[in-house]
């Protein structure tokens, strides 16, 4: 209670001090240069929450005080004036966060209008920085009466000094706008008039306006002022001034409204975006450019619905293409996208059966090539996981020209799989059932301590116990009947599965939904307890069939195979 007596009184004293600044007070030495001890680094408004961040420069621990104050309020009273009072004790060199929810009004009186924000330690150090903030209510009336205004009155409502509050807070450089030329001013407000007015809200105001003072500003030839004032966005984040320079080279001299003005603005900033991303973060970069600019959507959603490795292959071809020839347009970007895809399907990246003969189709591709034996393509660009994949040995038996490297690879770093003792992963081996659950406990992160399982042929302190208990605990996993887990079997094609899908279910794990799924030609074979799991994880491109349409619902997997869905799953 003393602490917080203390704290409250040094506060109130901290207020009284700080309401007789108007600008940040420094402490000085000797008559030398002032030393700044407090410092306001960061301060934003959102929904109606002041949030400010204040560093503590001295060299011992302070508390710091922040009180914010409306400046435009005529009164005795302190408390009409004082909006916050926040204080906290902090070391040397560090931040304090302070928060201040903004009311939407204050004894009667709307709280639109100025503030100032003033932070001081013990010492009088202090910091201050002003700022306009106008509440929800009154940035809604405004809206209004720019839609209801008349002609010669809606000029007036943008430059009258009442409503500076309502537009530096809904994002408008208010000082820049009123600085313009009365030319600029007026063909902006024409321009928001001719878009129409009827739809505008609170919520779009902002954006229409800024993109109609932008073009504005932008048509009579100064560009870079322009996008300025366009406030521009990509994807909705702030646009990288690095990039600006180049977009005002790709566009046009002029525009005729602000939905072709944002539109051409989103595509040269995405194309430069695109030709100038890595193979390793291709794919996120693709999808950026769709949401953003609404281009190359079919063939962009083509190349994400490819599994990890087939999209790295897509990158892979995109990259070295885009650096001896960088797109310009649509059509450009749309044609080299289309190769990549079609150089994806046909590299047989997706597919499982690779050199074993058997078993196969889990993978990512489904196309008429799903099940050719997978090879590693040339690296290019910046690798996707760890490392790109060379031609060095994964393991004693498995060389990273393996189809299955890049799987395998990954699960070993991550822990997921191991070799024997002679160093060898046994690619070709026919996996068991205990080794698959512990494949997919440890992939999925479930918990395995203290866990064991009792099925009457597991062998006492076996190294599988913890694993199999997580799974059944999981509900991935049942035994073969006759309290019989079955160890040492094989695992089928069906119950590889039922076990995947199960532990995505354990693990909130989505299964999204790719492709449409078209019974096999054996279908009728899968029984009725796999054939949910199967529909589903060939849905989600997880796996695929094998020759002639077949599921194979009873035929085996490979050590290899089971790595490969595994991989597929996490990713």
């Amino acid at each position: 209670m003393k602490q917080t007596r203390r704290i409250f009184a040094m506060a109130i004293a901290g207020m009284l001090a700080l309401s007789s600044l108007g600008v940040a007070a420094n402490a000085g030495g000797g008559g030398g240069v002032a030393v700044k001890k407090v410092a306001i680094t960061e301060y934003n408004t959102e929904n109606g929450v002041l949030t400010v961040k204040a560093e503590n420069k001295g060299e011992a621990k302070s508390i710091l005080v922040m009180v914010l104050e409306k400046t435009d309020v005529q009164s005795n009273d302190q408390s009409d004036i004082t909006y916050g009072i926040r204080d906290a004790e902090v070391a040397a060199g560090a931040t304090a966060t302070f928060t201040v929810a903004i009311p939407d009004s204050k004894n009667g009186k709307s709280a639109s209008g100025a503030y100032i924000i003033k932070v001081q330690d013990g010492s009088e150090n202090a910091d201050a920085e002003t700022f306009m903030y106008a509440v929800p209510a009154d940035i809604t009336a405004f809206v209004e009466s720019v839609k209801g205004a008349t002609a010669g009155d809606r000029l007036t409502l943008f430059t009258n000094p009442a409503n500076k509050a309502v537009l530096v807070t809904i994002g408008l450089d208010y000082d820049a706008f009123v600085g313009a030329d009365p030319t600029v001013q007026q063909n902006a407000v024409d321009t928001l008039y001719n878009n129409g007015v009827a739809s505008l809200t609170k919520d779009n105001f902002s954006d229409a306006f800024l993109s109609a003072f932008g073009l504005a500003v932008y048509n009579t030839g100064d560009k870079a002022a322009g996008l300025a004032a366009l406030s521009p966005k990509y994807d909705g984040q702030a646009a990288d001034a690095t990039k600006l320079a180049q977009v005002q080279s790709k566009m046009q001299p002029s525009y005729l409204t602000t939905a072709e003005f944002v539109a051409d603005f989103a595509l040269q900033y995405g194309l430069i975006t695109v030709n100038n991303a890595a193979v390793s973060n291709m794919g996120d970069v693709l999808s950026a450019f769709s949401r953003a600019t609404g281009k190359c959507t079919a063939v962009i959603g083509n190349i994400l619905g490819l599994g990890p490795i087939p999209m790295r292959t897509a990158a892979e071809y995109i990259v070295p293409a885009l650096n001896n020839s960088p797109a310009t347009t649509e059509t450009e970007l749309n044609a080299v996208l289309g190769a990549a895809y079609s150089a994806a399907l046909g590299g047989g990246q997706g597919g499982g059966g690779g050199s074993t003969g058997g078993g196969g189709g889990f993978g990512s591709v489904g196309n008429t090539k799903d099940n050719q034996p997978s090879s590693v393509g040339s690296a290019t660009g910046s690798g996707t996981y760890e490392e790109q994949v060379g031609t060095t040995k994964i393991f004693g038996d498995l060389a990273s020209t393996h189809w299955a490297a890049t799987s395998v690879k990954y699960l070993k770093n991550k822990g997921v799989v191991s070799g024997t003792d002679a160093g060898n992963f046994e690619p070709d081996r026919a996996v068991t059932r205990e080794e698959f659950a512990k494949m997919l406990v440890v992939a999925c992160g479930i918990n395995t301590d203290g866990k064991s399982a009792d099925f009457a042929d597991m062998e006492e302190n076996a190294w599988y116990l913890p694993y199999i208990g997580a799974a059944v605990e999981a509900g991935i996993v049942n035994g073969v009947g006759d309290n019989m887990f079955g160890v040492g079997q094989q695992i089928s094609r069906q119950d590889m599965a039922v076990m995947v899908k199960r532990a995505m279910e354990a693990t909130n794990m989505s299964l999204d939904t790719f492709r449409v799924y078209t019974e096999f030609a054996d279908s009728d074979a899968i029984k009725d307890y796999a054939k949910d799991a199967v529909k589903a994880l060939f849905e989600a491109k997880i796996l695929n069939g094998k020759g002639e349409n077949n599921f194979d619902p009873m035929g085996i997997a490979t050590r290899a195979e089971a790595a490969k869905i595994i991989y597929e799953t996490i990713q």
